[in-house]
């Protein structure tokens, strides 16, 4: 009255599956979209999902083994049919594409001027906008100014590089600069020198920068000095103050804070007099004259006036009943003058 046979399970197949391409996050899932079943019988209807990985979490092409389940897809007559069917695995093509990551908060140091555009570069508050937890993407920054020059807010144009087991997995959107300042270095003036000179009734002083010494200027900068300088009074004496007025100049000069040579020192040597008395003459027992003197050697207008206890005397008496001939002696002092006096 019976007999026994086997059903065995229908094969389908799958048409228009497709396995998703993603941005790189870190994990290998795979997001999988079956297409359309062939082969079910009649109007039977089944559901169906997929599973695959990618065969590593790093960006690339890879074609994933995808694995589908079968499982029905509703009740009465499309109930219980999942067991009637397979339906194989097959091989699906898809790519991880890198993640964007943002890099920024590379910092520069402020320095002195050195003649150079190196710039110290700090990585310590770098922030890597976009990176996955666990991710390891080292960076390394190096930096120089726009320019040598000192200056607030500078430029520093920034040269990057990336490691780490990670950093493939990621297109890099660098930070290409930042700012500091390169404060002027520090530069001494001295050895400037003032001429000895006679006196001529002014201040001048005529100044020399032939031996100047620029203390803290960099091999191959260009600070030129020129100088003016008047005496403190313009009076003889020796060991003299001279004032300096110094101006600056040169490509590399903004870049320094120079402390000026304020002083130097020089000679005002006294100016040649000659005093010489005028003859004159009386009668015997009459009273002496008005004895004068002549001059010659003032400078700058200066007259008798700034000498001090101009005399002329004479020597000899005139108590004998004849002619007598003296001599007319003339003295001064003066500070400014060295006196010739002339009988």
């Amino acid at each position: 009255t019976t007999a026994t046979a086997n059903i065995t399970p229908k094969a389908l197949t799958m048409f228009g599956a497709i396995l998703a391409s993603k941005t790189y996050d870190g994990n290998t899932n795979a997001v999988v979209t079956p297409g359309t079943l062939n082969g079910l019988v009649g109007t039977e209807t089944l559901a169906v999902s997929g599973a695959g990985a990618f065969g590593s979490k790093n960006v690339g092409s890879y074609s994933v083994n995808t694995a589908y389940t079968l499982s029905d897809s509703g009740t009465g007559a499309s109930a219980g049919l999942a067991s009637n069917y397979t339906l194989a695995n097959e091989n699906l093509n898809a790519s991880i594409t890198a993640k964007a990551l943002t890099v920024s908060g590379i910092t520069a140091g402020n320095k002195t001027y050195d003649g150079t555009t190196s710039a110290p570069v700090s990585a310590a508050g770098i922030v890597k906008s976009g990176l996955i937890a666990g991710d390891t993407v080292t960076v390394a920054s190096s930096g120089v100014f726009a320019d040598k020059n000192a200056a607030t807010g500078k430029t520093v144009n920034l040269t990057s590089t990336y490691a780490g087991a990670d950093a493939g997995n990621y297109t890099i959107t660098e930070q290409t600069s930042t700012t500091a300042n390169i404060s002027p270095a520090a530069l001494t003036i001295s050895g400037i020198t003032a001429a000895n000179k006679t006196y001529d009734g002014n201040t001048s002083a005529t100044v020399s920068t032939g031996s100047v010494v620029k203390s803290g200027l960099i091999a191959g900068d260009t600070v030129t000095v020129a100088s003016s300088g008047v005496f403190a009074d313009k009076n003889a004496g020796s060991g003299k103050t001279v004032n300096l007025i110094n101006t600056y100049a040169g490509v590399d000069a903004g870049n320094y804070t120079i402390t000026d040579q304020t002083t130097a020192t020089a000679n005002i040597a006294q100016a040649a007099l000659t005093m010489t008395a005028q003859n004159a003459s009386k009668l015997i027992g009459q009273a002496d004259p008005g004895f004068n003197a002549t001059y010659s050697g003032f400078v700058n207008g200066e007259t008798a006036s700034v000498l001090s206890s101009a005399s002329v005397t004479r020597t000899g008496t005139d108590t004998a009943a004849n002619t007598y001939t003296g001599v007319l002696v003339p003295s001064a002092s003066a500070t400014n003058y060295s006196i010739t006096a002339v009988n």
